[in-house]
């Protein structure tokens, strides 16, 4: 069984920064976003064959990041799940790192957190919290995402309850990180996420260091990622202070989830009635579910 430790968050939190800094130690590896169990949680559950699998994943651009590919064709034909499957790839290219973890990156993740668990349920899993202010602000300069502010607001807010409703639920050891605390205090945040994974893992000064190590970054997305590959920047912080839009008000409607999570000021309510009913929309199930195969349409090339 493969060592496999999951990260998940919010787009533009920061997890492709931390998935950079975890491959630059010697027992860890990573690779770019695979939303491996989120697209074939949409897959009947039937086993298949690893030639199968095997083909699947060559069609599949998330994984064409990297050059790599089970070649061996011993046992083609063997009937394999999902998990068997995934387990093997993480193994094998783990192994081709020199590796004894692997950083399976996705935030889509969240959605299928019990899936994970059920396959892997002794998985650290970490999720990375940036302030909703500051994520909306960086997702509005993304050449890839929507630009409603009040969409990635609710969608944020979706997100941070469904995280909790999951590892309420199903009792999960997940390790809440902030993305303010990864930047301001790198150490000392560095060291607990080490921990958390494994006891064993020591923190070097490398870790924190300028790298050309960019196995968490595709070509494709370093137009809006290079800085991950940075060092922490204290810089970075609260951003959407440094140019204050009307649309921040919309903030008003995370005030709990901010408040949970040690953010402040809380924000004044000023929200029109139609406001709210949008925000009402993207927060439907039936949206969401929308959403995320929609996503999933956009993204592999089938």
């Amino acid at each position: 069984m493969s060592k496999i430790v999951f990260v998940t968050g919010f787009p533009r939190s920061g997890t492709t920064l931390l998935a950079s800094i975890l491959s630059r130690h010697n027992k860890l590896c990573t690779m770019g976003e695979t939303h491996y169990f989120l697209a074939t949680n949409l897959l009947p559950i039937l086993p298949k064959t690893k030639r199968w699998w095997n083909n699947y994943i060559a069609n599949n651009r998330r994984f064409q990041i990297i050059d790599y590919r089970l070649t061996d064709d011993e046992e083609s034909d063997k009937k394999m799940t999902r998990d068997e499957y995934f387990s093997i790839y993480s193994t094998s290219y783990a192994k081709t790192k020199h590796a004894e973890w692997f950083v399976e990156k996705s935030p889509v993740h969240v959605d299928v957190i019990p899936s994970i668990r059920k396959a892997y349920p002794d998985a650290p899993i970490i999720n990375i919290v940036r302030d909703v202010r500051d994520t909306t602000h960086s997702l509005l300069e993304s050449p890839w995402a929507h630009n409603d502010p009040l969409k990635h607001m609710v969608e944020w807010r979706c997100f941070q309850r469904q995280t909790k409703r999951f590892e309420k639920k199903y009792q999960i050891g997940m390790l809440q990180v902030k993305y303010e605390d990864l930047i301001s205090k790198p150490e000392e945040t560095i060291v607990a996420i080490l921990k958390h994974i494994s006891p064993e893992l020591e923190f070097s000064e490398a870790l924190l260091a300028d790298s050309k190590a960019l196995d968490a970054i595709p070509d494709y997305e370093k137009a809006w990622k290079s800085k991950a590959a940075e060092k922490p920047d204290v810089s970075r912080l609260s951003a959407w202070k440094k140019a204050p839009q009307p649309w921040h008000k919309y903030a008003a409607i995370c005030n709990k989830e901010l408040e949970s999570y040690g953010y402040e000021p809380r924000v004044e309510r000023d929200i029109s009635l139609k406001e709210k009913c949008i925000a009402w929309v993207y927060s439907t199930s039936a949206y969401r579910n929308l959403r995320v195969f929609v996503k999933l349409r956009s993204i592999y090339d089938r």
